[in-house]
């Protein structure tokens, strides 16, 4: 049986990479982006065959209401959110923008449970149903050393936890629910002069993801299988 793969966050970067070797691979994929009419990249992949693309604005309770009624019921193995953003210019302690703060959490951190909750259905309807999201190790509060990109670090942190609250419910249901640090990727968010590529990162990611087990709800990894301190 040919399982399906959604990926949230799918123009760019790591998004756009787990859908190009999934689809390689000869998964179903599903993938979702805020504007699918200017994904040149990603709807170039679409030739493939067996790509879907969705509109999807995870900070949005209606884009994502209208993501869910487009994927319907079908069954999902694997949902990867990978969509977040970096967390404007101004973050540091003492200056903090806290309009910025605000849309920080609500992309990086409410997004993703709010996908999480629309999709709970449908990864329960697979044998082995995996929720992934990517996170950062500036969301590890035992790491945490510097106040450099306080808000980016804040929305993983938090994150972090909700994705352990997400682990606990899911895992009732045999739906496996971790997040998963990509290392510092060449993407547009990462620069140019990030150690590790996209395709290195996503055959990782891919790894780490069919390896899980239900006894590895809540952990938190890195790219190429580590574990990390919350």
């Amino acid at each position: 049986m040919i399982e399906t793969v959604l990926v949230a966050g799918a123009s760019r970067g790591i998004g756009l990479e787990l859908v190009r070797q999934y689809a390689e691979m000869g998964y179903r994929v599903i993938a979702g982006c805020r504007n699918p009419a200017t994904a040149g990249a990603l709807t170039s992949l679409k030739s493939n065959g067996n790509i879907a693309i969705h509109g999807l604005d995870t900070s949005s309770d209606e884009s994502v209401a209208r993501f869910s009624t487009n994927v319907g019921d079908q069954p999902i193995d694997i949902a990867i959110v990978s969509a977040g953003v970096a967390g404007g210019d101004r973050q540091s302690f003492g200056a903090i923008d806290f309009i910025d703060l605000a849309a920080t959490l609500n992309i990086n951190t409410a997004g993703p449970l709010r996908l999480a909750q629309a999709l709970a259905s449908n990864l329960s309807k697979a044998q082995q149903g995996k929720l992934v999201a990517i996170t950062s190790e500036m969301g590890s509060i035992e790491q945490t050393s510097s106040s450099f990109m306080m808000a980016y670090r804040i929305s993983k942190a938090a994150l972090n936890e909700a994705w352990k609250c997400v682990a606990v419910e899911m895992r009732e249901a045999d739906v496996t629910a971790m997040v998963i640090h990509p290392g510092w990727v060449a993407t547009d968010m990462g620069g140019r002069e990030a150690p590790v590529s996209p395709e290195v990162c996503v055959q990782g990611i891919r790894k780490v993801i069919d390896q899980l087990r239900l006894e590895d709800a809540g952990t938190f990894r890195t790219y190429d299988g580590e574990f990390l301190p919350w």
